[in-house]
């Protein structure tokens, strides 16, 4: 005997429902996150649903969900998984019985009844690891400068974070935090660098609390221009200046800004790493001696000679010409982008040519 048209109908109604609760995707804030790693790309799956945290159950898995999983974290590929006891409350379990095919783009695109559906319950989570080994580090000075990271633990460079999609306060000092440098102290409005080719990097940390690492709030930048690399400059990152020697800015006493002013530094148990710190070559030789004014210092000069020229024509001029950069034996220009009074200034300063009269 047939059913009757409205039984026949509520059936075909629960069947359509149930693949679309089968298929349906991640939204924007369902987040899936590494935790407890010992790199940012391994560790238990978090993932934030309804601005809480929970977890992914193991039940069905497989090396294709681990590969999706690496793909939705910008980890890679899976590199194998353990299936552990965890050792703090696990509730809730956001999603179980995730099947996937390996091409998703994202853990949503795969199979699974819904958030909070499954009730099997293992006692396990899966410690995933991941192909990427991530490095994030300062490209400039220390714990200041452009916001680079690299996919094979540092090895080789790979790309900058983006200024201009996503990159905040939140972001910056949990990058301080995690090398060592303090917290964020300031995020420069003027670019440092230029991105060119390099790979680019977004990141969005909104939605995820307690942070551990900068990666949990990494997302490609295919759909976002990023013109500028994100920069940072930490609390602990010192500014320091060798001074009094006019002919060589690499050679004279080393000093140190508090506030707005530069005072002696003597720290002769790390003379040796301040010339890298100032890009200046490497130690020569240093030692503590009166400064002329009443005040002991610390006297350090570095392997670079470097001074400012102002070249006319392809030769050197004398207080007027565009502004080059002497390193050694070789001549480099600088770059005229955010270049103001105050730089100008400051030229005309350390060349003993008054002040400036006019700029081009």
């Amino acid at each position: 005997m047939s059913p009757p048209a409205a039984e026949l109908c509520a059936g075909l109604l629960s069947i359509k429902l149930r693949a679309d609760l089968w298929s349906a995707s991640l939204r924007g804030e369902d987040r899936l996150i590494l935790m407890n790693g010992s790199n940012p790309c391994e560790g238990y799956i978090g993932i934030y649903h309804n601005n809480k945290l929970g977890y992914i159950g193991d039940k069905h898995w497989s090396d294709k969900t681990e590969d999706v999983v690496c793909k939705s974290t910008q980890c890679g590929k899976g590199n194998g998984s353990t299936q552990e006891h965890a050792m703090w409350p696990r509730d809730p379990v956001w999603l179980n019985e995730v099947k996937c095919e390996g091409h998703e783009r994202h853990l949503g695109e795969c199979k699974h009844p819904g958030f909070g559906i499954s009730q099997f319950d293992t006692g396990t989570l899966r410690k995933i690891q991941c192909s990427k080994k991530i490095n994030i580090s300062l490209e400039g000075y220390a714990c200041a400068g452009a916001v680079k990271y690299s996919t094979d633990a540092g090895l080789t460079y790979s790309g900058y974070f983006c200024k201009d999609s996503g990159w905040d306060e939140d972001a910056s000092n949990i990058l301080c935090k995690n090398l060592k440098c303090g917290t964020a102290k300031e995020i420069p409005k003027k670019p440092w660098i230029t991105l060119k080719q390099s790979e680019k990097m977004r990141a969005d940390c909104s939605g995820i609390k307690d942070l551990t690492n900068l990666w949990q709030c990494a997302n490609d930048t295919k759909r976002s221009p990023c013109p500028n690399p994100a920069t940072v400059i930490c609390s602990d990152h010192e500014i320091l200046q060798l001074y009094g020697d006019t002919s060589n800015v690499c050679s004279g006493w080393l000093q140190r800004r508090e506030g707005k002013a530069f005072s002696h530094f003597i720290n002769n148990k790390r003379s040796k790493e301040w010339c890298e710190r100032m890009h200046c070559g490497t130690y020569a030789n240093s030692g503590l001696a009166p400064d002329g004014k009443g005040e002991q210092g610390l006297q350090l000069n570095c392997t670079d000679n470097v001074r400012v020229v102002l070249m006319d024509n392809e030769k050197p001029s004398h207080c007027y010409g565009e502004v080059y950069i002497k390193l050694n034996d070789s001549l480099q220009p600088v770059c005229a982008s955010g270049w103001t009074d105050m730089e100008a200034e400051v030229v005309c300063k350390e060349l003993r040519c008054g002040n400036v009269s006019f700029q081009i």
